[in-house]
């Protein structure tokens, strides 16, 4: 069985570094098999990706 990390590096991806909490708050929280995730913004290098109201300013595909 292959290590993700190194399936992410076959597949020419890199994981960024976690940014900086905004709050006090627990980033992820496992129920059962599924995962719940706060807090993560779609951010590179700290620079925001898309913003603004999905359907308006942002595609539904940009969203996801």
């Amino acid at each position: 069985m292959m290590d993700i990390y190194a399936k992410l590096k076959l597949m020419g991806l890199e994981l960024p570094p976690p940014p900086p909490p905004n709050g006090s708050y627990v980033s992820v929280k496992q129920v059962g098999n599924l995962i719940f995730t706060a807090g993560a913004l779609p951010s590179r290098n700290g620079v925001y990706i898309y913003t603004g109201k999905v359907g308006y300013e942002v595609s539904p595909e940009q969203a996801q």
